[in-house]
């Protein structure tokens, strides 16, 4: 992984900004792990930049159990290093680990973030602000002032801004953020024609269930096929869920009291589970739920409270996967469990 920021020219960069920065180094990735299942090693010399001050608020929180994939981890800061006038969408399934790989990754470079959520009904000025009655601490009176609301923030701080289901956004309101990304100032004509310069460590992340050309699937309603123009200004990286050695890593830290063969078997059965979903080439998809990495942990996390239930691995299931489905499916996924775990399944 050789993402090392000590080159002369970023370095001049960093330092013209407000805000100290400060060498990271690959300890503070606690646990990175390749897609066999086998440990990442850092290079002992592997270094980023990362900020100074790990009192910001809004530096997301750290899980010292959160488990890195070497890839994800790779190109995520390749581009936070090195955007080059580009932003970064995140495509991938529902559950997947798009938002919480972002979170992670910042937390440990101490990046500021501010995130939403987008809908259908999103305008780009609400990105922007608004004009609004403010009282300042020692003012007798509220007066009208302009409100900058998250993206002059993030601009201005040099804090990353993730726009998470980017895709259900207007094609036309999100190619407002175009000037942006190219490095440009944002301009508000209604405060005064007031010009917001970036700074040279704001980063813009999107994620999405589709990659900006629409939803062919027909299980993400409301996703919109965005603007070619637009699209050309991002990376696109794929995320997918983990594979069964990566997420036997990330249950080991979750859950390690679990027994290490009933860990084994919960990944298979979510890898079954996704073949159940997608289908394959001889057999149709019999679920229309895909299980998700979330559902995975939470199954995991929530099990030792049911040890005392008749079948505690099915119960603490129904919880976050079973239950959502109908009941011809969820007689498919307990089939699915029952070649998986054996007589387990139906024990205590």
């Amino acid at each position: 992984m050789s993402t090392t920021t000590s080159d002369k020219n970023t370095a001049t960069v960093l330092n013209n900004g407000p805000v100290y920065y400060t060498e990271i180094t690959g300890s503070a990735f606690e646990h990175v792990i390749n897609d066999d299942g086998s440990e990442y090693k850092f290079n002992p010399a592997w270094k980023c930049t990362g900020f100074a001050d790990s009192t910001n608020s809004r530096i997301p929180k750290r899980d010292p159990n959160y488990v890195f994939n070497t890839t994800l981890l790779q190109d995520l800061l390749i581009f936070l290093l090195y955007p080059q006038g580009t932003a970064l969408w995140l495509t991938g399934p529902t559950g997947c680990g798009k938002t919480s790989a972002v979170m992670q990754v910042a937390s440990r470079l101490n990046w500021p973030v501010l995130d939403l959520t987008l809908n259908n009904r999103f305008e780009f000025g609400d990105l922007r602000g608004q004009w609004g009655l403010t009282q300042d601490e020692g003012q007798e009176h509220a007066t009208m002032k302009y409100i900058h609301n998250a993206l002059p923030l993030a601009m201005k701080n040099g804090w990353i801004l993730v726009l998470n289901e980017a895709d259900l956004a207007s094609p036309g309101e999100l190619s407002a953020l175009n000037d942006v990304i190219e490095g440009r100032n944002l301009l508000i004509a209604e405060n005064k024609g007031e010009a917001i310069k970036p700074h040279p460590m704001f980063r813009l992340i999107v994620t999405g269930n589709s990659n900006g050309a629409g939803d062919d699937s027909g299980l993400y309603q409301g996703v919109q096929q965005q603007n070619v123009a637009a699209m050309d200004r991002y990376r696109m990286l794929k995320v997918s869920y983990p594979t069964a050695g990566v997420e036997e890593g990330i249950l080991k830290n979750v859950s390690p009291t679990i027994d290490a063969n009933i860990r084994k078997l919960m990944c298979k059965y979510a890898q079954e589970m996704r073949k159940a979903f997608i289908g394959t080439e001889t057999s149709q998809a019999t679920i229309s739920i895909p299980f998700s990495t979330r559902s995975l942990v939470n199954w995991a996390s929530t099990l030792q409270f049911y040890t005392m239930a008749k079948c505690p691995l099915k119960k603490s299931l129904e919880l976050f996967f079973l239950n959502k489905l109908s009941p011809e499916e969820c007689q498919a996924a307990n089939a699915i469990a029952l070649t998986v775990f054996g007589e387990t399944w139906n024990q205590a």
